[in-house]
Order: structure tokens, then C-alpha cells, then sequence
């Protein structure tokens, strides 16, 4: 059964494959309909305060050349396949996750480290600021044609105020935290916390049944997971993110005339603080919510983030190693970067007026 499952996913990934090989198609001599992949699941707000608001601006700015046709919820490519389905030209317009390409994008993923960045307009922003600073991280991308880039919201360790409210790395060590991302198992491990790897869908039960102390997980989705029934202390940790690079296809790319190109260009800033936005303030807002119904929320202080990153140096380490086979500078890197993140935490991306009502609670 796993088998015939196995061939019939790679035969329609091949079929769309040869569907999708020259996707940019037009319906009318001078407009260019842009085949836009998304796997984030029907129902969040990036699709309304985001997406749309990007696509509608392009649209806009290019006269109605140019027309976006949205393949939400994974429903053209699966998300396990973005990058591949991109590269290949399955669709026009994509956004990766770069920590499923671990040796191909490791400037880029100096943003995933543990305490790289507070959220993910803060994520936005010095990415941004990296892709001008440094001509490596833009050259990292040789199968694509990066536009802007985010992240996810950071994550955070979430629990029962009567069983655990822990506040230090003393207090963490031997709670077992249940988080879907394996790179965040192995951190926890090595801080002594009994890390277990749990698909969000089962995170629930497994805190019911007793099965995990706590869980790892960004905040937005505590709600939509029904986490808020069980979870109401919360260790702000700003732990760690996973980076997005929104980008074209190549061949894509290349039939744009360098008019509409330029569009795109100018609008890259603002559409990765746009999604920066969004999922910050929709993270904010359910933080809010629980606060109100009298969580208690407890913000990590900076001398207990100094001692798990003395802790976590081997993970340090082995992103230097990787960034040194590329003839570039780790600890320079994280200097600057560190001087980058302060710089963008104190100078924020001011919403432009054409994010209207998105990126914001009204």
C-alpha cells in the first residue's frame, strides 16, 4: 500500500511537471498570468493580509499586465516538493523553507541559529539587510531568483502553570517538550530537556494523555491547534525560526520583460515585511487574548539565552565549519549579523500605504 502510494505521488508530480514546464502563460496577448504556489492551509491570515495585498500591488503597478493565479494549501505542489517544483517550473512564484536545503542556503540559514531573531518581521528585516550586505547570500540561489524573504513565527515552551513554570535552564532540564521540528529536538537534547519530535496535529493529545510536560511551538497556532486548552504559562524564548525565500523560477524569470522585472524588484522589501508582518501581530494578538484570560507570560532573560548558546556552540560550530568550506568568515558573520539584528530590532519596517488594513489587528 506505502508503495502504490509512493508511485502514484511520483506520477503526478511528473505529470505536472510536464504540464507546468513553461508555466507563464497568457490569456491575452499582453497579459502574463504568474502561477503563485503557497502551502500555508486555507484560512491564514498571510493569504488575506499578504498574499493577496503583494499580487493585487504587482498587478497594480504593472497596468493589469500582470495576473496572479494563487495554488493555495499545497494543492499544486506538495510542500515537501516547493523548492523542487520551482526549480523545475511547475509554477512561476514560490516560497521555500531553506532549512530543508541545509548545505545549499547556509548564509541564508544563519537566521535559523537559536536566538537569531525576536520574530519574523525582525527575521524580514535582517535578511533584507544581509541580501545587500552580503553578495554570497543572493548567490546561494543559482536554481531560483530570490525576491524577499521571512519566517516563521519563533518558537516558544508552553505548559501548565501547575505542573511546571520554568524560568532558567536549571529549571528546563529533564521536562519532556514535544515540538514538530527535529532540528529543534536535538537543541532541547543537548540543553538537557527530553526533546521529542510530535506533528502538531498530535500535540494535543500527547500533553492530555501526560505524554510531554510541554510543547515548543510558535505562538499564532497554540489557538488554531486548541494548544490554549491545555498550555497557560509561557517561556518567551524567541528560540528559533525557520527562514522563507519567496522567489521565481528562472526560465520564469527570464520572460518577464525587464519592465515588469523592475516591479518586482521594487516591491521585494515591502512584501517580505508585509509577511513579516502579519504573522508577528497575528502572533501578538493571541498572546494578548491569553494574557487577558490570565496566563502567566514569563520573557527569558538575556543571561539564561547566554548560557544556552555557550551550551548549543557545537550547533554554532558546525554552521561556522559548512560557512568556512565556502571560503567565508563564520565569526565575522555573526558579528555583523548580531550588529544587523540590533540595528533592525531599533529601526523596524514602517507599513507602506499600500498594506492597507494588512498586518494589522483592525
Amino acid at each position: 500500500m506505502k508503495s502504490s502510494k509512493t508511485i502514484m505521488t511520483i506520477f503526478v508530480f511528473t505529470f505536472l511537471l510536464a504540464l507546468f514546464t513553461f508555466p507563464i502563460s497568457s490569456s491575452a496577448a499582453d497579459v502574463i498570468e504568474i502561477k503563485a504556489n503557497a502551502f500555508h492551509p486555507m484560512g491564514h491570515r498571510l493569504y488575506p493580509d499578504a498574499f493577496d495585498v503583494y499580487s493585487n500591488q504587482i498587478e497594480k503597478r504593472t497596468n493589469g499586465k500582470v495576473k496572479f493565479k494563487w495554488f493555495p494549501a499545497h494543492t499544486l505542489i506538495p510542500q515537501a516538493k516547493t523548492y523542487d517544483g520551482l526549480k523545475s517550473g511547475i509554477c512561476d512564484w514560490a516560497y521555500i523553507i531553506n532549512a530543508w536545503n541545509p548545505n545549499e542556503f547556509v548564509l541564508t540559514n544563519t537566521i535559523n541559529l537559536p536566538f537569531a531573531a525576536v520574530n519574523s518581521a525582525h527575521a524580514a528585516r535582517i535578511l533584507w539587510r544581509m541580501s545587500q550586505e552580503y553578495p554570497e547570500l543572493k548567490a546561494e540561489y543559482k536554481k531560483m531568483v530570490p525576491l524577499f524573504w521571512y519566517s516563521t513565527a519563533p518558537v516558544h515552551i508552553h505548559t501548565n502553570k501547575k505542573k511546571h513554570m520554568p524560568k532558567t535552564l536549571e529549571d528546563l532540564r529533564g521536562l519532556r517538550i514535544g515540538t514538530p521540528g527535529p532540528i529543534f529536538v536535538k537543541y532541547m537534547n543537548a540543553l538537557g530537556m527530553a526533546g521529542q519530535q510530535v506533528a502538531p496535529g498530535d500535540l494535543y493529545t500527547a500533553l492530555q494523555r501526560g505524554m510531554i510536560d510541554g510543547v515548543m511551538f510558535p505562538e499564532a497556532p497554540l489557538r488554531s491547534q486548541k494548544l490554549t486548552d491545555l498550555v497557560d504559562y509561557h517561556l518567551m524564548m524567541s528560540f528559533g525560526v525557520d527562514v522563507f525565500t519567496a522567489g521565481m523560477n528562472l526560465r520564469s524569470w527570464k520572460k518577464l520583460p525587464p519592465d515588469i522585472q523592475q516591479v518586482f524588484l521594487d516591491t521585494a522589501e515591502s512584501g517580505g515585511a508585509l509577511c513579516g508582518a502579519t504573522i508577528t501581530n497575528e502572533s501578538g494578538w493571541v498572546m494578548e487574548e491569553l494574557k487577558k484570560r490570565g496566563d502567566v507570560i514569563y520573557y527569558l532573560p538575556d543571561s539564561e539565552k547566554a548560557k544556552m548558546k555557550e551550551v548549543l556552540a557545537p550547533f554554532f560550530d558546525d554552521w561556522m565549519e559548512k560557512i568556512g568550506e565556502r571560503g567565508m568568515d563564520g565569526k565575522e558573520i555573526l558579528k555583523r549579523v548580531d550588529v544587523i539584528a540590533k540595528e533592525a530590532w531599533d529601526n523596524p519596517y514602517q507599513p507602506d500605504s499600500w498594506w492597507g488594513r494588512a498586518g494589522r489587528k483592525e
